[in-house]
């Protein structure tokens, strides 16, 4: 799983399933949930809290500071692929919240550092995904590789700010 920066987008690639979409989001109807997107380590360290990522089957270790809520997500949409199959969705943020993507991203990041970094991104306090941060994070994302359509919208459905 990596975060890459591509056309002034992030891409999250990794791959979802329903089975590792917490089971309050497997509900059609389910239209916002409680998400959080910190940053992680790969190894334990002084200050953060072991947590396991489900697809990856490996634990991380989350750093206290949530980065992204609820509240700070504009929009959450269903986007054709960037990779030529399946689809993805991007994720847009509030002035306040890009502004803190960026500067907790704006360490070196990528392979060469190491542990590299990664962005836990959790729904309902279970990690779906934390993907090695490739490049500095601004104000929106891009989640690829999704096993299906309706994995796709019940992320969408979890991370979508309803008014």
């Amino acid at each position: 799983m990596n975060l890459i920066l591509r056309a002034g987008l992030i891409l999250i690639a990794t791959t979802l399933c329903a089975c590792h979409i917490p089971q309050s989001l497997q509900k059609h109807n389910q239209s916002k949930a409680a998400v959080e997107f910190r940053l992680a380590d790969s190894s334990p360290s002084e200050g953060l809290t072991e947590a396991h990522a489900d697809k990856d089957k490996k634990d991380i270790y989350l750093h206290k500071e949530v980065l992204i809520t609820t509240r700070d997500i504009v929009d959450a949409r269903l986007t054709p692929p960037t990779n030529g199959a399946g689809v993805d969705v991007e994720v847009m943020f509030t002035k306040e919240a890009a502004d803190r993507l960026s500067r907790a991203t704006a360490q070196p990041v990528g392979p060469e550092t190491n542990p590299p970094p990664r962005m836990a991104i959790l729904i309902d306090g279970k990690v779906i995904t934390a993907p090695v941060i490739r490049a500095q994070i601004s104000d929106r994302v891009v989640i690829t590789g999704f096993d299906s359509k309706e994995d796709a919208q019940r992320v969408v459905n979890a991370l979508y700010k309803a008014d």
